[in-house]
């Protein structure tokens, strides 16, 4: 297994920043039939979307939305399924939870093959998070005392690690390999973005301690997507952001109470995740105007 570690000398680009600029989408909202929550992950660059959507029962079951059709699609024996990346093959990365422990996968032509990081301790082991079109997929997993971000390309795990980081979680790849997440130095989140070896922090402005800026997903244009947390009085409220030549994009969907967060973007620049309101959790896509 290869690692790949980097510093915090890198040049950061939230030091540039001094606000945020608005967002101009045109939103839709996704709600599983019948489903409590509905939560949206990711997007392919042919439009499919996956997500989990909880049930009247409350557990959570992966799906996937193409030509307008809901699939389910869980983890046999499972107690609940997350489904958080999908390429333009439909290929898929897929979580499970059975009994506490966490599992991962690819399915692929309606099979599940286990991905399991050299070194991953359970319960919490490995989690897979993003895949490009090559099949290349990104994800971290847990050693027993830190989290680790992960690549693994035609069979060979790369680790992706901040060297003074407490935890490093690698979200997203996009086709040219450049890969997005975010790394936790003992007080706050920051997001990263990883391309040609160089590494460069996120941080939206305006982020607050502890949960701070989050990058989760990159299209083959580098537009990243994220999430960033503001403290307002005594609450914290999470919002969306789109980063794109050096500038910040706030998202959040009109009617949010609480909370917005931005996981994927794809080619056609269309945006995809989940929003709280007073009706509960939904997924959303926002299209540019």
């Amino acid at each position: 297994m290869r690692q790949l570690s980097w510093g915090l000398a890198a040049f950061n680009l939230s030091l540039v920043m001094v606000s945020l600029a608005a967002a101009d989408y045109e939103y839709t909202q996704l709600d599983v039939p019948g489903a409590r929550q509905t939560f949206v992950y990711g997007i392919s660059n042919a439009g499919q979307i996956v997500g989990s959507y909880r049930d009247i029962s409350y557990p959570t079951h992966g799906f996937m939305l193409s030509d307008n059709e809901y699939t389910t699609l869980d983890v046999p024996g499972s107690d609940d399924t997350v489904i958080y990346g999908i390429n333009i093959a439909a290929d898929i990365v897929v979580v499970s939870y059975n009994g506490g422990i966490r599992k991962s996968f690819l399915w692929r032509d309606g099979e599940f093959t286990r991905i399991e990081a050299p070194g991953a301790a359970p319960p919490l082991g490995t989690r897979v998070s993003g895949i490009n079109d090559a099949g290349q997929i990104v994800g971290d997993y847990y050693d027993g005392s830190r989290y680790h971000g992960f690549l693994l390309s035609e069979g060979q795990y790369t680790i992706i690690k901040v060297l003074s980081a407490v935890g490093t979680f690698a979200h997203g790849i996009n086709n040219a390999g450049q890969i997005v997440g975010s790394y936790f130095d003992g007080s706050r989140f920051y997001g990263f973005l990883l391309s040609d070896g160089v590494f460069t922090t996120l941080d939206a402005p305006g982020a607050a301690s502890p949960l701070g800026t989050s990058a989760y997903g990159i299209n083959d244009a580098g537009l990243i997507v994220g999430t960033y947390v503001v403290k307002h009085e005594d609450d914290f409220r999470s919002y969306g952001f789109l980063f794109s030549d050096g500038t910040y994009t706030t998202i959040d969907v009109p009617g949010t109470t609480m909370r917005t967060e931005a996981f994927g973007i794809n080619n056609d620049g269309v945006l995809a995740g989940y929003f709280v309101d007073e009706q509960g959790v939904h997924g959303f896509l926002a299209a540019p105007k």
